[in-house]
């Protein structure tokens, strides 16, 4: 068991009690803890790591057996997420109830969609089949996140746990609850977060390259099925290039949400030197499909090479865990800069800059 890897995965699932990605659930833990027994917050919470790390483990197969996109998924979540806003600024008042157990099993799926980089990790590893240590990283990121929601539903129910508080407060507290699931919601769907806006700020002011400590030697790329919009490429033909290798699936959220930035670099500096290559890494098996890989790339305008690593033989070789991830290497070949996920576009463009000797 990968104990480093597991507490990774419990520190970030503890760090997006600053994210909407997290709030968008937790005026339902807040209200539900509210309404039922002393015990109702734990119940609420074990509840809550229990469904989410089952649902979580068997998504990979539901989503595959349904051929199910996973932002369809978010989508359902974020709808019903939305609804349920809506009825508590109307004053829907949630039924009270004892142990809140059920409740909590009702919440963990509805956040499923909205996990974080240890989730993506653990599904990749499903992904690669490596079942065996999806589990324990799972149950970690989830119980890192229930710790500080359990602490502020302890808290919330020691300040309102006195005698006619919600004859006067209720209505309030409930609307109040309402907007804010609205409002994290929104915010969510727009990809925006409190890491993303402060990224925004910081990128707003780099002026200088980010890059790896101790750059490696670019691992070549291996068992590549297919290669779109251009011939079969090497790393070590395309020594003294810039290369921005760019894992991605088409049916993330997150990497579609990277693509506009992707495109317009291949646009800017492909005649300046810079080779972009994606490499689409499918999540689910029926993403393999080659003629779906084409209708997205037309759809999103890549008109740069598409490697199709349908067994994830190159993502392994990098040892890659997130979608999307991003790898610069330099005109030597070796791997420079990285970055996973969304965000840091200015950054990794002034990078690419640097390493084009574009730099200002």
């Amino acid at each position: 068991m990968d104990i480093a890897r597991i507490g990774q995965a419990l520190t970030e699932g503890a760090a997006l009690i600053a994210s909407p990605s997290i709030l968008n659930v937790l005026p339902l833990i807040l209200l539900a803890s509210l309404a039922g027994g002393r015990k109702a917050p734990f119940g609420i919470i074990v509840g809550f790591v229990l469904s989410f790390t089952l649902f979580a483990l068997f998504s990979q197969a539901l989503v595959t057996a349904l051929h199910i996109a996973l932002y369809y998924v978010r989508a359902a979540a974020s709808i019903l997420l939305l609804l349920l806003g809506i009825l508590l600024l109307a004053d829907w008042q949630p039924k009270r109830e004892g142990p809140g157990i059920f409740t909590g099993a009702m919440i963990g799926p509805l956040w499923m969609p909205y996990a974080g980089p240890a989730m993506a990790a653990a599904l990749a590893q499903a992904a690669r089949g490596e079942v065996g240590t999806t589990g324990p990283v799972i149950a970690a990121f989830t119980l890192g996140a229930a710790i500080p929601m359990l602490a502020i539903a302890l808290a919330g129910k020691a300040i309102t746990n006195r005698p006619g508080f919600f004859a006067g407060h209720g209505a309030g507290l409930r609307k109040t609850c309402g907007m804010a699931m609205i409002f994290c919601v929104v915010l969510t769907a727009l990809s925006i977060d409190a890491q993303t806006m402060a990224k925004g700020v910081i990128e707003a002011r780099a002026e200088e390259k980010q890059t790896l400590a101790h750059p490696y030697p670019a691992p070549e790329f291996a068992g590549i099925e297919a290669w779109l919009n251009s011939q079969p490429l090497t790393l070590k033909a395309l020594r003294g290039k810039v290369v921005l290798v760019d894992f991605w699936d088409y049916a993330c959220a997150n990497c579609i949400n990277t693509l506009p930035n992707v495109t317009t670099w291949d646009t800017k500096y492909r005649g300046k030197g810079l080779v972009i290559i994606g490499v689409s890494s499918p999540e689910a098996p029926w993403e393999k499909n080659p003629d779906k890989v084409k209708a997205a790339m037309k759809r999103f305008g890549i008109r740069y090479p598409v490697a199709l690593d349908n067994d994830l033989a190159t993502w392994n070789l990098f040892h890659n865990k997130f979608w999307p991830a991003l790898y610069l290497i330099n005109k030597d070949g070796n791997v420079v800069y990285s970055h996973y996920g969304e965000g840091n576009y200015g950054i990794t463009e002034n990078t690419i800059r640097t390493l084009l000797g574009l730099a200002e």
